[in-house]
Order: C-alpha cells, then structure tokens, then sequence
C-alpha cells in the first residue's frame, strides 16, 4: 500500500466521474471473500444489548453471538422501550439463514445447568433453546463456516489470571483496583469484582477482572471474528488497562491505496443515486448486504490512517459540484454544507468510508447504521498482547465497532 499522488488523484477524478459503477463488481473488488465475521457479547449489555441487534446483523455477514439469552431477546422484542424487532422466531431463522452464528460452552446447550443457573435470565427458553441445539445437532459435520451453532472450548480465563499475576508486580493489581473503584471496568464484571473489593479480598476481585478480559479476548477469536462489538466504556477500559491507566492516542499514518481511493470515488459518485432498503428481511442476504458489511470491513482494515489532503479536497470540490447542480438530496446537500467528515481539516479514512457506505446503501436509516463507528485500541507489549488481543502482524492498534446506543452501558 503507498500514497497516492496528486498526478494520479487528478486522472481518477477524471475517469472516475464519467463512470458507470456495477454494485456488484465494486462489492467483488473490495472483498473477494465477500464476508465480515464479527462478534458481539450480548448478554453483557443485556437490554441494550438485543435493541442493537438488527443493525449489527446488517453490518455484519454474519455477526457471532456468545450464548444469547432467548428470554432477554423474548422481553426486549416485546417491550417497546427496549425494542428489538427481532423476535425469537426470526432469530432462529436468522441462525437457519447462517446471518447469525452462536458459539457457548458445552454447558450452555445443557438445559438443567441453564436452570439451575443464578442469572434468571440464563434459564431455557422452550422453544427456542431447543430450537439451537437441533440446528447444532443437524450441523455437527459441516465446514466451520456453516456451523452456525457450535460448542467451543472451556474457558481458561481463572488459570491464566493466576499465571498473570504470578508474573507481575503489585502495581498493576493497583492499577485495576483503581479501574474497579472508578467503575471503569466492564458492565459484565463489575458488579463481581465489587463485590470481592466489598470483602476485603483485592487479589480475587482483580483476577475476577482478568479472568474475564481473557475470557472475552479469547471469545472473539472463538468466533473467528474480524473485530468484536464494543461500547465506548470497554474499549476505554481495555485502553487504560493496556496503558498502565493513562489512554494513549492511535498513531495514525497518511496512506491509502490508488484502488481504494477508485473505490472511495466510486462510492461518492453513487451518492447522486442512493439505494433504498424497505427493511432488515428484505436486505439480508442481498448484493448490497455484501456490499454494506465489505466496505466495514475495508474500514476496519483502514483504522487509525487519514486521507491526504489532496485527496480529500479532490472529494470535497466532486461534491460541491454535485450539490451546485442538485444531484445530490436537500438533506444531504445540508450535511455537506454543516459539519461533515470532509470539510475537517484531517479526515480519517474508516469515518469517510462509512459515512460514505450509509448515505449509499441505508440513506433513510431504515437499518439504523447511523449509530455504528469504528474505533481502535492501541496495542503495544502489554497485558491485551498477553491475553491474546491484537496479534495481527504489522498491527499496533486493535480495530473494533462501537455504537452509539451503547455509551451508557
């Protein structure tokens, strides 16, 4: 990947304007593979959490679930203050369809242990728990990837909190003492750890702390995920922990492609026709369901870069002249006009990009992926490496999807 020049910007702008785009083809450029595995650990962010889930099925192709509650999912569906319109039913056709994937540990699919379980909101749904393990059952044999329900391996989560901390000194204990007292740990643990810090007992409210962020590391790759779901409280908690308690900024480096910037072109060049989707049934498993899930994708790959600058104004003048000859929507000709990502002085390309992808594919918001953003935690020799996190090679920062519907999680 390199830079590319203001010579060849300018060429792009002039072949790129006069071009006929195939949604298809671009899709097909952009991801041979045509997939973005992600992974979300629902039942932490319980109501919250299931009001998320349509639009992370549309982002994602298919999304992971570790061990979904059937009776959350049945409440929120029902309750309209914590809407999801997803309802039990659709949601094993979904898992039928392979857009929804669900990975638990062997004891998960045990409808005794389910309720005997302390959590209520764990015990089994007739109906729908059931419903899963035949799908497992019927699929055992598969490749992997039609695996949409799958057993997969006992944590080991408290052993290695013990090898950690037999490892490190008493000032990281301090450091996630501190995390604990601030609340700054994540919403699924916190109570926990409260309550071990309640009694007295520091060291197992800490590895409680630990054992879950190995837990959950590990869960994602489990899942055989590209990047897990994550509200702007955990990520925040993984950056402190990772930092020894002071959050470091993502370097970011000015580089990007001549194919991706074709491509990016190509996407604005779509702006002036928008596509329009009735609903989430009805664009699942479509070419711009494809489409919507490589170009997050691409995003995700393209975290913690900017665009050059010429660039970004060869954009913003492209734009500008499709607003001036009203080519573009009154509402959307507003945004270009207030405070959009390509009048800003810096552009980071994974914001452009998606921006770009949902005034495209989900202009009028019917898929609600107005709220979804990509983020980065950096990552550098730390306990995140240690646990398992962000080993891709050549990376320094562990790329994410955040949403705004979880900040206050």
């Amino acid at each position: 990947m390199y830079t590319i020049t203001i010579e060849e910007f300018i060429a792009m702008d002039d072949d790129i304007t006069s071009a006929t785009v195939d949604n298809s083809v671009n899709a097909a450029q952009l991801d041979s593979a045509m997939a973005f595995t992600t992974f979300y650990h629902i039942n932490d962010y319980t109501e919250a959490g299931y009001a998320n889930l349509p639009r992370y099925v549309a982002t994602s192709y298919p999304l992971v679930l570790w061990a979904p509650s059937g009776l959350l999912l049945e409440r929120c569906y029902k309750d309209e203050s914590n809407a999801c319109s997803i309802s039990p039913d659709q949601f094993i056709k979904l898992v039928e369809a392979n857009y929804i994937q669900v990975i638990g540990r062997e004891e998960w699919f045990d409808k005794s242990w389910r309720n005997d379980h302390r959590w209520k909101d764990a015990h089994w749904l007739d109906g729908f728990d059931d419903r899963l393990v035949a799908i497992m059952r019927e699929r055992e044999n598969a490749p992997l990837s039609s695996r949409s329900v799958r057993i997969v391996e006992k944590e080991d989560g408290p052993a290695w909190a013990d090898e950690y901390l037999a490892d490190k000194s008493s000032s990281v204990v301090a450091i996630i003492l501190n995390l604990i007292q601030e609340k700054k740990v994540p919403q699924g643990v916190q109570e926990k750890a409260s309550g071990f810090l309640e009694k007295g007992n520091h060291r197992e409210a800490v590895k409680i702390v630990l054992r879950d962020l190995r837990n959950h590391v590990r869960a994602k790759e489990l899942a055989e995920a590209k990047v897990p779901f994550l509200s702007q409280k955990d990520a925040d908690f993984f950056r402190l922990i990772e930092a020894e308690g002071k959050i470091r900024e993502v370097r970011r480096e000015l580089v990007v492609s001549v194919e991706m910037g074709r491509a990016i072109i190509e996407l604005v060049e779509r702006l002036t026709q928008p596509e329009h989707v009735i609903s989430l049934d009805g664009f699942l498993g479509t070419n711009l369901h494809h489409e919507l899930s490589s170009w997050f994708s691409q995003a995700t790959d393209l975290a913690s870069t900017f665009l050059p600058q010429d660039f970004r104004s060869s954009l913003q003048k492209l734009l500008e002249e499709y607003a001036a000859k009203g080519r573009l929507s009154e509402s959307l000709t507003r945004r270009l006009r207030g405070q959009s990502p390509l009048f800003a002085p810096v552009v980071d390309t994974d914001a452009l990009i998606v921006w770009l992808i949902r005034q495209v594919i989900d202009p009028d918001d019917i898929l609600e992926t107005s709220n979804i953003y990509v983020d980065e935690i950096p990552i550098g020799n730390g306990i995140l490496q240690r646990a398992g996190m962000g080993n891709a090679v050549g990376r320094q920062e562990f790329p994410h999807l955040s949403s705004d519907q979880l900040q206050a999680a």
